[in-house]
């Protein structure tokens, strides 16, 4: 995959996801890749810049590792964070109000 890190470990494919991105892990090195066609270079740019935010704040968030941008579309590197995937929650759990 031309977007993924030269030094690329074990990249695997993460199904699920609504965003239209294809999504990779690395679980060797812990981190993840997010790859979009040109159509959504924005949109997944402005994700990169959320992180890069919220990291200079005490929330946890995903760090940014690497960036890669061609004409053809983007690749957003990120840490892996430490947690469950929200996907992964019993939504029975929360009310409309967020956790009990």
């Amino acid at each position: 995959m031309e977007f993924l890190p030269p030094e690329s470990g074990h990249w695997e494919p993460v199904d699920g996801g609504e965003s239209g991105a294809a999504v990779f892990c690395d679980l060797d090195q812990h981190r993840y890749a997010k790859i979009v066609s040109s159509e959504l270079v924005a949109d997944l740019s402005a994700e990169r810049d959320r992180n890069v935010w919220l990291n200079e704040t005490a929330v946890p968030s995903a760090a940014v590792l690497d960036w890669r941008e061609t004409d053809s579309g983007a690749c957003l590197v990120t840490q892996a964070v430490p947690g469950v995937p929200a996907s992964e929650l019993d939504a029975s759990l929360f009310n409309g109000h967020g956790a009990r």
